[in-house]
This record gives C-alpha cells, structure tokens and sequence, in this order.
C-alpha cells in the first residue's frame, strides 16, 4: 500500500530514527565512536536465477533478485544513576515486536535515507554500569524492501492532453488575481510580519508545498501565533475577500486566518483542520463592512511550546469564488511588478477578436500534452503509485514504455490508486479493481522508474473530448 508521509526529526551525521524515536547526540540513546551500523551500506544477500548449461560448461545467467536487507545497530544508553530502568523502558516501547514496518533514518554524513523494517532482536544486557546509568543495546531490523530511499516523496502530475484554444479576447476588466505580494517566499520573507509573539520564523529549502521554499515557524512558548502577509489593499464595502494557505503541521492541528490592517484586526475565522504530515490547504472568507479596510492575510494556530509548523502558497482573492492556487510563476500567469513582491494575475478568456480591446489580444488558453517527466536520482530502480482522478473512460498511463490501463469508468472525484509494489489496483473505497486490466497492460509489479535516469510519464483516455482528469506519479528516488 501506498506509503505515508515520514516526519524526519534529526539533523547532523549519526542519527538514527525508527518510528518517532530519535536517537542521537543529546539523548538518551546515541551511536557511540565505538558502535556501529552494519547491513546499512551492505549489498543485500541475492537469490540467483541462474541455471547450469545441460551441454557444455558454464550457465544460463539467471535474474537476481534482493532478499530482505538486515541491519543491526549498537547503542549506548545513559541515564542518571539509578534511572536506567524508565530509560530502557521507552527504548523498549518504541521497538516492539510488531508486523507492521517502521520508517527506520539513518543519517550518514550529511545525508539521511530511509527503509522501512521491523524490529527482529532487541539485546540489552545488564551489566555493573546499569546502577551507574551506563548500558549498551544491540538492536536488528529487517526491512523486506531493500532499497533505502529519499526521505521526501516526490511526484509527476499531468491532465489529459488538450489543444489550444487559439487567439481570443483579453478583456480589461475580467481575471482572477491574487492580490498577496509574496505568496510563496521564493526569494525571501519580505512582505511577511510575525502573528502573535514567541515565534521563531525562517525560510527553509527542504520542504514547499509550490515552488523550491516555505515558511518555517517554531512556536517558543505556549501561544497564538502564525504569519501575515501584505497585500494589496481592499476597502470597497460589500467586497468579499477569499483567502487561502498550505500548511503543514506533524498533528492535526485546527488553523484560523486573519484579516488586518494598520489599526489592527479586522476579522479572524475557523480555517479547518490539517491533516497529520501532509500539506493542508486552510481557507476562509469575509465580507468588507462600511469602513472596513484590509491590507494583510495570514493564518495562525493555538500551539504548544516547541512546535514547528510549514506555511506556503497564500492567496487573497475578490469575489465569491476560490480558486485553486497560483501566482506570476504559474502557468499562464504573471507579476504584476517585481517578481514575488506584488500581486499577479491571470485572464479569463473572451469570446473572440476584439481590435477595440484596451489590452490587447492573448493566445487563448494554453493546451496539454498530457505527458509528465519524473526523476529517479538514485542508482536502484523504484516503485511508484499511481492517482487517477476521474472523469476518465478506461485510463491508461505509460511510464517509459510500459502501458497500465483498465478498462473502467471513474466519476468525476473518483480516485483509482495503482501500486506498483503491491500490485494493487484500488479505488479510494478500498474494492479492488485490478481485474479490469485491459490485454495492453503489463502486470502492475514490472512497472518502476529506472535509477540515474528522467522517465517520460504519458496520461491517455478513451474520452471523446478532454476532461478535468488528472494522474499524479509519486515516488521516491532509490538507492542500493
């Protein structure tokens, strides 16, 4: 099944995480100079295919296939004297005996991967030092996919391909706009004021929900806090102002969005509730009132000192329709000014020419060519999931020549997962659809993006004229 997201906690060279279990400098349980991590950078042991020649010397070179990787891992254990027993306690807690696989993280150097493993042999053995707070514990993993991966999923979408509409109409008085001035902090945080005290922002690289960067807020108390961002300014009574950001937070966590000005608030409103490790979009509207003024957007939480949460793509909209995210770096879009740090737009087309037209013409709306390209920048080849989302007649996907297509009829809204590692066929229900493969679809499990290379992802349907569908390829590069 497809895997979930995975909340890496380390940070530097030697730390090991299973579960939500950190281990590493400062904490109870470290890898010391002495310890060590085997199995890790090991090949795992093969299972040959290759058969003896009945006629002469030699063999017919068989497949050869990984078997589970093992990895065993020394630890020492301290705790205040006296106090081993808690401490071991939790280790034990964390490690059970369990058919379900962990994410297990290592990082080496400056670079973490991941395997998903259970927890086979768990060794502590009590020694003189226990009463001093001193211990050691080995401990032994099976990860039944060998491949340590990359932590973060990446993922290839495209619709189905559409032409265009050709030269029409741009009308001076018709678009959607979104008026916040950095919405995606690509460059930096200008534009952006802290909500609230005890908050630490940052901009940070390593995760976004749209672009290559986020924002990073760590709360440094209990407290309300979140971010604002500045906008163009609305002050017509009767406006209603859409607003919208991506969040990500590690539980789920209910968010609210505020709507201020230079006096101070104008407005705040539930925004709906994230959920647990994955981006999150939270929205909520207002109506100006007589004398109403708004000139920034943001969204905040109630949090728990300690926490750190991820805010991206924000949009601030007039009029009674949310749209789906975009900005001067969209497809079809552009900035208004400087590039993330004003507003941008985009053009509902008109009906045809119009000489007459203050603005001039555009070339329509631009079409698809229902292809995607995904990356696999390890050096094993990785499995991939598959979200079709309806309206499609029997929807096929290529990825790199081998053709996945079944035979079936998806509403609009309805989702068809394919996993490539199970072999499954679902829909989001959970029945199982992988009976509806049509005689040009390879079995689900020969499909994987090869290692070192760029794979063309290619969406196809029976449909007589374009829809809303879309596939979305998710994975993550793979390395031996």
């Amino acid at each position: 099944m497809p895997r979930p997201p995975v909340s890496w906690q380390g940070s530097q060279p030697g730390d090991l995480q299973y579960g939500t279990l950190l281990t590493g400098t400062g904490r109870p349980w470290y890898l010391a100079g002495d310890a060590q991590v085997t199995g890790w950078e090991s090949m795992p042991g093969l299972d040959s295919g290759t058969t003896h020649r009945a006629h002469q010397h030699g063999a017919y070179p068989g497949r050869l296939l990984s078997q589970s990787r093992i990895i065993s891992a020394d630890l020492v254990v301290r705790a205040a004297p006296g106090g081993m027993d808690p401490v071991a306690r939790q280790l034990a807690a964390a490690m059970p005996i369990s058919d379900t696989e962990q994410p297990l993280i290592l990082q080496v150097d400056d670079v973490p991967r991941l395997v998903w493993a259970r927890v086979l042999r768990r060794e502590m053995p009590i020694t003189g030092t226990w009463r001093l707070g001193v211990g050691r514990c080995s401990v032994q993993f099976e990860a039944t996919d060998p491949r340590r991966y990359q932590i973060t999923e990446q993922t290839a979408a495209t619709g189905l391909p559409a032409p265009e509409s050709g030269l029409q109409q741009w009308p001076a008085d018709t678009g959607i706009r979104n008026l916040v001035y950095n919405p995606s902090l690509e460059v930096d945080l200008s534009n952006t004021q802290a909500y609230g005290s005890s908050l630490n922002r940052a901009r940070i690289t390593t995760d976004a929900q749209s672009g290559t960067a986020c924002l990073q807020q760590t709360a440094t108390a209990d407290t309300t806090a979140g971010t604002t961002w500045s906008m163009e300014p609305v002050t017509a009574a009767g406006t209603t102002v859409q607003v919208a950001g991506w969040v990500k937070t590690t539980t789920a966590t209910a968010m609210r969005i505020v709507l201020r000005n230079a006096v101070g608030t104008v407005s705040t409103a539930a925004a709906g509730t994230t959920a647990a490790g994955a981006w999150s979009r939270v929205s909520a509207s207002y109506t100006l009132q007589p004398g109403d003024s708004i000139d920034r957007v943001g969204v905040y939480a109630t949090v728990t000192n300690g926490t750190s949460w991820l805010t991206d793509s924000v949009q601030a909209e007039t009029g009674p329709t949310l749209h789906p995210y975009a900005d001067g770096t969209s497809l079809g879009w552009w900035w208004d000014g400087v590039p993330h740090a004003s507003t941008s737009r985009t053009i509902v087309p008109g009906a045809g020419l119009s000489w007459g037209s203050p603005e001039g013409l555009i070339w329509g709306t631009p079409g698809s060519t229902g292809d995607a390209l995904a990356v696999n920048a390890g050096d094993a080849a990785t499995p991939i999931v598959i979200d079709i989302t309806g309206p499609a007649t029997t929807p096929s996907v290529t990825v790199g020549g081998r053709v996945l297509e079944y035979g079936l009829v998806l509403a609009a809204g309805e989702t068809l997962t394919v996993d490539t590692w199970d072999g499954t066929v679902t829909l989001a229900s959970g029945q199982s659809r992988a009976s509806t493969a049509t005689p040009r679809s390879v079995p689900e499990q020969s499909v994987r993006l090869s290692p070192g290379t760029t794979t063309t992802i290619s969406y196809r349907s029976l449909d007589g004229a374009p829809t809303t569908s879309t596939a979305t390829i998710r994975y993550r590069s793979a390395y031996w």
